[in-house]
């Protein structure tokens, strides 16, 4: 399996885990794209981003030390009617965005670090005002990979 479909599979997990007795919400969906089977609030997991850490001072034998940007989407179900939803969900926003850091206090178990980058809210691309904004987290992960089996984790 892929090093980074494995760190995927952390940050779901860590997600669903997620219940309402130590968190503000029992989370739904986790990369679930299609709007009748979604459950929410609802995550999708993605990586934009990975560079190559290494330097010429410190560099790891036999591995790839590597940083990857996962981003995690939020969208939260609006449960009244409202003439611009667009604000309608940012406190369920807010708390989603709460739980998630509490359910990443230790990071990714594969991962060497896992770092809060930040969020932005972002409205309907189409700007349409009766979508729901939805949430963007970014999550700086830093990980070592072997070099001649790169879906081994640090070097053997």
């Amino acid at each position: 399996m892929s090093f980074l479909l494995t760190l995927q599979d952390e940050a779901s997990d860590l997600i669903q885990g997620i219940i309402q007795n130590d968190y503000n919400f029992n989370w739904g969906s986790i990369n679930v794209r299609d709007q009748a089977f979604i459950k929410y609030p609802s995550a999708w997991i993605i990586f934009t981003d990975e560079a190559g850490e290494q330097t010429i001072d410190q560099p790891v034998a036999n591995a790839y030390d590597n940083v990857v940007l996962m981003e995690i989407s939020i969208k939260t179900k609006l449960d009244e009617t409202n003439t611009d939803p667009r604000f309608t969900n940012r406190n369920e926003l807010y708390k989603a965005l709460e739980d998630i850091k509490k359910a990443f206090k230790d990071g990714l178990g594969s991962a060497n670090d896992t770092n809060y980058v930040g969020f932005e809210i972002v409205d309907s691309e189409g700007k349409d005002i009766f979508t729901p904004s939805h949430a963007v987290m970014r999550w700086s992960i830093h990980y070592s990979q072997d070099r001649t089996n790169p879906d081994t984790i640090g070097c053997t």
